[in-house]
């Protein structure tokens, strides 16, 4: 090896001349990506409004309630932690007879508790769609999208 080296730096022989051993080149597997978007869909559920009648005390209970119940519906969906800003969409199943609560209503509840349990850094607003279906229950389908 030193000899090598040696007729190398004394330009005796070309750096080319010297027989590497060739590249393997294989063709390894590529991974699955990883998706764009997730559906989070909660049975049964609807978000604390915020223009309730709720006091002060009962408000934040509801947003504990809200937190614990988006954050295990994020784990059972497979939405992964991330700092980075996320797009979110609503559909809301209403009941027979329920009045339409306004979105702007809705949105802290949604924001707060993705934003508590790290899924979401900054929730970019989508659309918010209400539905009613005979007979289905309540329910919540909230839809997250990578923006960048």
């Amino acid at each position: 090896m030193k000899k090598l080296l040696l007729l190398l730096s004394l330009g005796l022989i070309a750096a080319s001349a010297i027989l590497l051993p060739r590249r393997l080149t294989a063709e390894l597997p590529v991974p699955p990506s990883k998706p764009k978007h997730w559906t989070i869909t909660i049975p049964h559920w609807q978000p604390t409004r915020e223009d309730s009648r709720l006091t002060k005390q009962e408000r934040y209970f509801a947003r504990e309630d809200d937190r614990r119940v988006i954050s295990a519906a994020c784990d059972e969906a497979g939405l992964p932690h991330s700092t980075e800003p996320r797009a979110v969409d609503l559909t809301v199943l209403l009941r027979k007879g329920q009045h339409r609560p306004p979105a702007e209503a809705i949105w802290p509840a949604i924001e707060d508790a993705l934003g508590m349990c790290g899924r979401v850094g900054q929730v970019v607003r989508g659309s918010v769609k209400f539905e009613r279906h005979k007979g289905q229950e309540v329910g919540t389908t909230i839809r997250v999208r990578e923006v960048r």
